[in-house]
């Protein structure tokens, strides 16, 4: 497993990155699932035979593996208790709140490859051309879209979702 558990711990922190925490379970699943049908799975079955005298068909990692998980990887894992957050969208939707969010928004779109963050801000009119920041409507641009046709646009207007 020690072939695998770095490329683990790597998704279970970019899961995370999406405020998704994963419990236990779930985090054996997706071990399970990284292993299932490679020579990792079977060096962990033939282990587990050695170890245990009894004869196996699949690695299916337990407690005891997580338990051990956790303790080599403490370094980069955290455990937490669930937190609860405002479900008011006044406390909620604060300006740092989704300033924070459009910057994990672009960050993530700059990291994939479909967007690329500009040196200098510039402003465009409601034709898509570059205008002077004083015009009346001048939307501030920071980054220049690479591959449209690999993300969505959604907007929230009211009780239903439009998108383009």
């Amino acid at each position: 497993m020690r072939l695998v558990e770095p490329r683990v711990v790597d998704l279970i922190i970019r899961i995370s990155l999406i405020r998704w925490c994963m419990v236990p379970s779930q985090c054996l699943q997706l071990a399970n699932d990284l292993v299932k049908g490679t020579e990792v799975e079977e060096k962990v079955i033939s282990y587990r035979e050695k170890q245990y005298e009894k004869e196996y068909q699949k690695a299916d990692l337990g407690n005891r593996y997580w338990q051990s998980f956790k303790k080599r990887w403490d370094h980069r894992l955290c455990n937490k208790r669930g937190q609860k957050f405002a479900l008011d969208r006044a406390s909620a939707t604060n300006y740092t709140n989704v300033s924070k969010m459009y910057d994990e928004v672009y960050d993530a779109m700059e990291e994939c490859g479909v967007a690329l963050k500009l040196d200098h801000p510039v402003f465009q009119d409601e034709k898509g051309s570059i205008c002077d920041e004083r015009s009346s409507f001048g939307l501030k641009i920071t980054h220049n879209t690479i591959h449209p046709e690999m993300y969505r646009v959604v907007h929230d207007v009211g009780s239903n979702l439009s998108h383009n």
